[in-house]
C-alpha cells in the first residue's frame, strides 16, 4: 500500500536553528499536539517538542529512555549515577553506559 505524501503547511523558513523543523510543524500543522511530560522525566526531555517514553530497564537497572518527535525516535537517553547521557542510538547509548 502506497502512501500519498500531502502539503500539510507551506512555510518560508526564516532562521536556521536547532528546533527549526519542531516549531515550524507546532506553529503550522493542526494535527500537531505539545507533548506533556511527567515532571520526573522532564531532565530526559531534550527537546520541548519531543515526548519521552520508557524502552526498557537493563538488567542493571538503568532505565532507556527514547526521545520521540511526531511518533518517530530521535534519541535515545538514559541516567546513571546522576548523569543523563544521550546518543542518537541505542547500541551507542548501551555502549557508553557500560
Amino acid at each position: 500500500m502506497a502512501i500519498r505524501p500531502e502539503v500539510v503547511f507551506d512555510k518560508a523558513i526564516g532562521t536556521f536553528h536547532k528546533t527549526w523543523l519542531e516549531k515550524m510543524v507546532a506553529d503550522y500543522d493542526r494535527g500537531f499536539t505539545k507533548p506533556v511530560v511527567e515532571s520526573g522525566l522532564k531532565k530526559l526531555q531534550t527537546n520541548g517538542y519531543y515526548n519521552v517514553k520508557l524502552l526498557e530497564t537493563t538488567p542493571s537497572g538503568i532505565k532507556i529512555f527514547r526521545n520521540l518527535f511526531l511518533d518517530y525516535t530521535v534519541s535515545y537517553i538514559a541516567e546513571k549515577d546522576g548523569i543523563v547521557s544521550e546518543r542518537s542510538t541505542k547500541e551507542s547509548l548501551m555502549k557508553l553506559l557500560q
